[in-house]
């Protein structure tokens, strides 16, 4: 049975991963972010978690680290943070790193953007398209994966970086698509600022399975760095008109969609094919089934 150290277990993809860790079986999580209170309850009855805050992190890490066989670094501020948030979590990357290599840690999962590749002219990424982060959060990003890299470079761990598409589920609510569910829900309209917008994203549910498949890949198989994400991208007129598809077959709520011109050209095209192959793994939820799970637990929560 294998010990996983997730950092960042209490945020949003974190707690995906647990429960996926958890109703495997095969492995012993150790569970560490800023505070042990953030953790669900429902982790609480499982004798195969524990879990340490930021203070009892520092005073025990050297001790944990002998029990560890691979980390799964999640730790990190949100794009939508401010920069001194994003380059304390850089700091704090570097530091937990800088530990990792003084450990015999067998192998390092680091979660990336597709914000690293910074281009939105139309690019298909794949791995080997040169990166060119435009923002602070990609420009960290970036900094991660490198760090991560290093790690290998002073033992034998064996690294990797997820450039991750966008993260969607029921709990991200500054993303697009909930908005849009939120406003088809209120029966306000939904204004599309210009058409040639392309997303490419990935339902919560899939990223923690990805990782999981992952976790059971031979090391000797793994890669430098992996996009993840759907198999295909969406544009902003695609997604609105499945939110009205999904609103009214469903839920019988009537949408309507305005589209205002703009010249605004943004398409972010993630290529994955790298991860689904070698792990034999592929996504299981459409934009469809988002917008669908999305739409219940607004509902169910407007009860």
């Amino acid at each position: 049975m294998k010990t996983v150290l997730i950092t960042g277990a209490a945020g949003f993809l974190g707690k995906y991963l647990i429960r996926n860790l958890l109703k495997d079986g095969n492995y012993q999580i150790v569970a560490f972010d800023i505070s042990e209170t953030m953790m669900p309850k429902e982790f609480s009855r499982f004798n195969n978690i524990r879990f340490y805050s930021l203070s009892n992190w520092q005073l025990n890490n050297k001790e944990i680290f002998k029990e560890i066989d691979i980390v799964i670094h999640l730790a990190f501020a949100r794009a939508i943070k401010g920069n001194k948030e994003i380059a304390m979590s850089l700091k704090f990357t570097n530091d937990f790193f800088h530990d990792i290599s003084n450990s015999s840690i067998q192998a390092l999962i680091n979660i990336s953007t597709q914000e690293v590749y910074g281009e939105t002219k139309g690019l298909v990424w794949t791995e080997e398209t040169p990166v060119a982060p435009t923002t602070v959060y990609g420009c960290a990003k970036y900094a991660s994966e490198i760090f991560t890299n290093n790690v290998s470079l002073y033992n034998k761990t064996v690294t990797t970086s997820l450039r991750l598409a966008g993260l969607l589920g029921q709990d991200t609510e500054n993303r697009m698509v909930n908005k849009f569910v939120d406003f088809a829900i209120k029966g306000e309209t939904i204004n599309i600022i210009g058409e040639k917008q392309v997303f490419s994203q990935i339902d919560v549910r899939d990223a923690a399975n990805a990782i999981v498949s992952l976790l059971k890949t031979p090391l000797s198989l793994w890669r430098n760095n992996y996009n993840l994400g759907y198999t295909r991208s969406y544009s902003i007129t695609e997604i609105a008109d499945l939110i009205s598809f999904v609103a009214k077959s469903k839920y019988n709520l009537d949408v309507n969609i305005n589209l205002l011109d703009s010249d605004i050209d943004f398409k972010a095209i993630l290529d994955s094919s790298r991860f689904y192959e070698t792990m034999n793994w592929y996504p299981s939820y459409d934009m469809c089934k988002i917008v669908d799970s999305i739409f219940e637990y607004k509902l169910y929560l407007n009860k």
